[in-house]
This record gives structure tokens, C-alpha cells and sequence, in this order.
């Protein structure tokens, strides 16, 4: 039987995806009510989509921490076949649910070969992403595909091989890719000093991701923006005040001048 999945619960189960909580938290975050909360926990955890995780000490009682479940439900509804399936989310699935993801159908196939054609350095593979337009879902029909990888080793052969290929359908559409291959130090360094690389990380779609090394990389860039953008605040506060202490101390010295040459005129002028 499909689960039923809207509204709040489908509010609650984007939390969880993000780390276990307790009902308490996710009414706090969603503004619901607990006990709205608790029936709607309830039902997911019957549906074998969320699971407790253990508890969380209270001032008067222990709060039990619920946690995503994971899994994958395909529902098949085609002219003589209809289903639904649940799988495990292994990760060549998750691989295959990444590329699903291109909001524009038409790059599937292209990504899916080069994915194919990476197997062989899968193992020293951390991560793989889409970016640029095509990860947007904005790209033209006849644009290239700009891939990035992150790898721990093999990453000079991965660039020999993988900087620029093409991709031909067997009706004769082609596609260019073009990847971006870096160690997680290098890549790391590079978004300090590389705004473009920055602007990929922003835009772009894990496409392999086991271990949620894109997402963190980009909740450390956004912290240190931040922390960039607050001290120019900062800075600029202390420049307005500057400025601001230094026109009144002109402005106090021209009054005082003022009043000096309104009451001794002459001897202000030298006569």
C-alpha cells in the first residue's frame, strides 16, 4: 500500500532528513501542535518511514528522537502494469535517484553514461554533482554538462581522462561534459579564492554523495560568508563612527572659532 505523504508530514520528514528529532523539536520548528505532530509520527513510523533512534533526557521525563528510514518507493502506472515497489536505498540507486533528479529529463541519458564510464575510480570517488544550468533546470536542450568530482586519489588520471568528453546517443544527438576534478583539500582552498567555484557549489546537485560531503561543504561556505559578510559590517560600523567622531571634533573647532572671532574680532585677524 502507498504511504499517504503531504502537508506536515512530508514538512516532518525533510527535518528528520536533516538529523533526528525529538516531537517536541518538530513542533517547535514546524509550529504545530505536539499532539498534531505525534499523530502524524505515528502513521510515518507505520509506514515503516521513520524510525526511533533512542531518547533525549528532559527535565521531567525522557523524549524519544525519531530518524528517517530509509527507503525507496517506485510506483509503476503504465497501460497493463501497475505496482508499487520498495526497495533499499543502496548506493548505485541513490546514484540512479541523483541523475533522476536533473530537473531536465533530456540530460539523463548523458549523465548516466559518463557515470558508467567512471566506474572504474568509483572507489576513490567521494562526490559527484551536476552545476551550472543544467543542475538549475534552465540549460538550453544543446548545452553542455558541467560535472564536478571530488576524488582521494587517481585524480591526475581522472582529469586526463575525464576534463572533456562526449557523450553520442545512438541516434547521433550528441553531448559535451565537462568536469572539474579536485582533491577535498584542494577544493577547499580553491572556493577561498575562486568565486566561480563558489557559484558551482551553489547551484549544484549531488548526483553521489555518500557520505553528505557537498552539503557540508556548503553549509561551511555559507558559515564563513557570513562570518565575512558580519565582520564588514563590523568594520564599516567602526569607519562610520571614525568618521563620525572626527566631523564633530571639525565641526566643535570651527564653533569655537566662530565665537572667537565674533567676540575679539580684531585680535583674531592680527590687528
Amino acid at each position: 500500500m502507498l504511504p499517504s505523504i503531504s502537508g506536515t508530514r512530508l514538512e516532518i520528514l525533510n527535518l528528520l532528513a536533516e538529523r533526528p528529532m525529538t516531537p517536541s523539536e518538530i513542533s517547535r520548528s514546524l509550529k504545530r501542535s505536539l499532539s498534531t505532530v505525534t499523530r502524524h509520527l505515528a502513521y510515518l513510523e507505520g509506514s515503516g518511514l521513520v524510525r526511533r533512534v533512542g531518547e533525549k533526557r528532559g527535565r521531567t521525563r525522557p523524549y524519544v528522537k525519531y530518524a528517517i528510514k530509509e527507503t525507496v518507493i517506485l510506483v509503476k502506472v503504465m497501460e497493463g502494469d501497475v505496482g508499487v515497489l520498495r526497495l533499499p536505498p543502496s548506493e548505485d540507486l541513490k546514484m540512479r535517484l541523483g541523475v533522476w533528479s536533473i530537473p531536465q529529463q533530456v540530460f539523463h541519458y548523458y549523465v548516466e553514461c559518463f557515470l558508467w564510464q567512471i566506474q572504474d575510480f568509483m572507489s576513490s570517488i567521494t562526490a559527484i554533482g551536476v552545476y551550472g544550468p543544467v543542475a538549475k533546470g534552465n540549460a538550453p536542450r544543446d548545452s553542455d554538462i558541467e560535472m564536478l568530482i571530488l576524488a582521494t586519489s587517481d585524480v591526475a588520471e581522472l582529469r586526463r581522462r575525464f576534463r572533456t568528453i562526449t557523450i553520442k546517443r545512438p541516434e547521433g544527438e550528441s553531448k559535451k561534459i565537462t568536469t572539474q576534478v579536485f582533491t577535498l583539500g584542494e577544493f577547499r582552498r580553491a572556493l577561498t579564492s575562486d568565486l566561480r567555484l563558489v557559484e558551482a557549489l551553489e547551484s549544484l546537485l549531488p548526483i553521489y554523495d555518500p557520505n553528505r560531503t557537498l552539503k557540508k561543504l556548503r553549509t561551511e561556505c555559507h558559515r564563513v560568508h557570513e562570518e565575512q559578510r558580519r565582520g564588514g559590517r563590523t568594520r564599516e560600523r567602526g569607519l562610520k563612527g571614525f568618521l563620525y567622531f572626527l566631523i564633530n571634533l571639525i565641526a566643535k573647532r570651527s564653533n569655537r572659532r566662530l565665537r572667537v572671532l565674533m567676540l575679539y574680532p580684531k585680535v583674531e585677524r592680527g590687528f
